[in-house]
């Protein structure tokens, strides 16, 4: 008898839900706003937080009408849902509680009205032809979206679960959104292999390189580290191998290279780009420790391209990951612990506001 009562309140509740959201479509067909719907107040949560116009505010609130679509993402995969919404743009802010969590979705609103071409001069009296205008002003600056791309290797992704890499801390301390998509393992001038499936162990796919992480797009920041995985194998530090395969990712004058070509891209669609150097010494016979001349020439590297353009910075990690301290290391010996990356994500965070 008590499993009867209690079967047929879950089907009332089931009923209501499913009353109150005939009743929100019926009226957003025959024109309803968000201003004006106040079908939401029926709804309990689990129905509240699916509809795409209502939002859940707790036991005490309840369900209320969303303010946008944005507004109206709630729920676990919070995150993927608001990058989801299509009909505006929206992204999350920082999570104060959890880092590297979704705080609350909102439209993301361009920065201001992107001037149109200006309209033809018209032929002066007695079709004389029109004068040939002068140079003008200089045209506007590339309008950015205002969130960032951090690419890279494993130095760059060190950290990420736990919400604590490079880019998650200068992300935070900038109070920006964007897309972390560094992988460890990943070299500048070649995929990696993949590796077949192994008892207990799933296959690995190829691994492709990093230029293949940069999205073309408006970004305001790009924030990028590489090369350690080309350099680092049985030629480092013994002849001129290794110095070959720098040479490709920046040319000793900082005119070409892999990451040059980034580089010019990036500052193409109007981003401002951050490079990021290793570490170096290491902890003591640990990583790279080898490749101390193609280290220091590709930190050298980095640090002439970024002198030599307009937007572009360079952040030695070597002045924030202090060598001999374990503290700022991994288990390894050469990635960045926590503190590590806090460091060097604070440091990024301080040149991209300066």
């Amino acid at each position: 008898m008590a499993r009867a009562v209690r079967a047929r309140r879950g089907g009332g509740r089931r009923w209501a839900v499913a009353l109150a959201a005939a009743t929100l479509a019926a009226l957003q067909l025959a024109g309803g706003t968000h201003a004006d719907t106040p079908a939401c107040a029926p709804l309990r949560r689990k129905a509240c937080r699916r509809s795409p116009d209502c939002k859940w505010g707790g036991r005490a609130a309840g369900c209320a009408v969303a303010a946008d679509l944005c507004d109206a993402v709630q729920g676990k995969r919070m995150r993927k849902k608001c990058a989801a919404v299509s009909a505006v743009r929206c992204g999350c802010s920082l999570n104060p509680e959890k880092r590297g969590k979704c705080g609350t979705c909102a439209e993301i609103k361009p920065e201001g009205p992107v001037p149109g071409p200006s309209p033809a001069p018209a032929p002066p009296p007695g079709g004389a032809p029109a004068p040939v205008p002068g140079p003008g002003p200089a045209p506007a600056p590339v309008q950015t979206n205002g969130r960032f791309i951090a690419i890279g290797d494993s130095m760059m992704a060190a950290n990420r679960r736990e919400g604590e890499s490079i880019a998650q801390v200068m992300a935070e301390k900038l109070g920006i959104t964007g897309e972390d998509v560094a992988r460890g393992g990943a070299a500048v001038l070649k995929s990696k292999p993949g590796e077949p499936a192994r008892p207990g162990v799933p296959a690995k796919p190829e691994l492709p390189p990093i230029p293949t992480q940069y999205v073309d797009d408006n970004w305001a920041y790009v924030i990028m580290n590489g090369g350690i995985n080309d350099i680092n194998g049985p030629w480092c530090g013994n002849g001129d191998e290794g110095m070959a395969l720098v040479d490709q990712i920046v040319s000793a004058d900082a005119s070409s290279g892999a990451y040059v070509d980034i580089v010019k891209q990036a500052q193409a669609n109007g981003s401002k780009v951050v490079l990021v150097s290793y570490p170096f010494p290491t902890m003591p016979n640990k990583g790279y420790y080898k490749c101390e001349r193609e280290v220091t020439e590709l930190t050298r590297r980095y640090r002439a391209l970024a002198e030599g353009r307009d937007g572009v910075g360079m952040v030695d990690s070597s002045d924030y990951m202090i060598a001999g301290d374990v503290t700022f290391f991994a288990a390894d010996g050469s990635h960045p612990s926590a503190k590590g990356s806090e460091a060097v994500g604070l440091a990024v965070a301080a040149l991209l506001s300066a």
